[in-house]
């Protein structure tokens, strides 16, 4: 896994939000973000994508913890549509631990426990 501490500037991004245990689910918010971005034709070779644990598993129930899927999106995107569990919102730019890491419960784990 690889980790570092990037300053990035803010960001306009649509998301999926996932709650619950980090694990598999995690990938499925992905794919379905993944799956809406395609319909869009937002998948390009400079798409950026990530994923945000909100939550420290050692803190927060299992069954509380969130996960966000995100794509950044110009400001003007129509968000006017209705699209069941999609979301937007400005990511605050600033310093953030950037892991670059599957989408397992081991990495995310490690990653949320690096963050200490």
């Amino acid at each position: 896994m690889e980790m570092v501490i990037e300053n990035l500037p803010s960001h306009h991004i649509a998301y999926v939000r996932q709650v619950g245990p980090y694990g598999p689910a995690n990938s499925q918010a992905m794919e379905m973000l993944k799956s809406w971005a395609r319909a869009k034709n937002l998948l390009t070779a400079s798409t950026v994508l990530f994923g945000i644990p909100q939550d420290n598993p050692e803190t927060t129930i299992p069954e509380d913890c969130r996960y966000d899927a995100c794509i950044v999106i110009s400001k003007d995107f129509p968000m006017n549509e209705l699209t069941p569990n999609l979301n937007e919102t400005e990511l605050p730019g600033g310093q953030y631990l950037v892991c670059k890491v599957k989408h397992t419960t081991e990495a995310v784990q490690a990653c949320l426990a690096a963050k200490k």
